[in-house]
């Protein structure tokens, strides 16, 4: 049994997560968002990159919460419950 339902909202979470990392690391390599002459509407790319990685990070955030952590205390005791 999978630990998450396989869901198209757990699916898209799971994406989003996965291309923020591949992301971060292809910046923290040096590979995209190195210099700043490119612009994109009047700002500098590797700043419009970070802001819409972390738009993409804060995005995920709130979702992951609105799906997850409506009754997260509940299903933690919950499941505490079950492995003792």
């Amino acid at each position: 049994m999978p630990i998450l339902p396989r869901s198209p909202v757990n699916k898209a979470l799971a994406a989003i997560f996965a291309i923020w990392v591949i992301a971060m690391n292809l910046q923290a390599l040096g590979i995209i968002a190195t210099s700043l002459e490119p612009w994109i509407g009047g700002v500098p790319f590797s700043l419009f990159f970070m802001w819409a990685i972390t738009a993409l990070a804060t995005i995920a955030g709130i979702a992951t919460y609105a799906i997850w952590g409506k009754d997260f205390e509940r299903n933690a005791e919950k499941a505490l419950k079950e492995e003792m």
